[in-house]
């Protein structure tokens, strides 16, 4: 959904400026709360829902733990 105030999702726009200010590791999980949380509100408040998920990427294969990103 556009947020009517940039060229990106409010998706990409929360996880844009997460990622800018973040300095501490965080895992996909962390990072999906603190996105859907924002995203949520925001929606909301524009007279939308909109709700993010989390979950394994179908196909994938992956079954190891979640990832650990950290920042530079």
């Amino acid at each position: 959904m556009d947020n009517g105030s940039s060229k990106n999702s409010l998706f990409a726009e929360s996880l844009i400026k997460y990622l800018r200010k973040t300095k501490e590791p965080y895992t996909t999980l962390e990072l999906y709360h603190i996105l859907r949380n924002e995203v949520e509100e925001t929606s909301n408040n524009l007279g939308h829902k909109q709700t993010p998920e989390w979950g394994q990427i179908r196909n994938s294969k992956y079954e190891g733990p979640d990832f650990v990103f950290i920042p530079n």
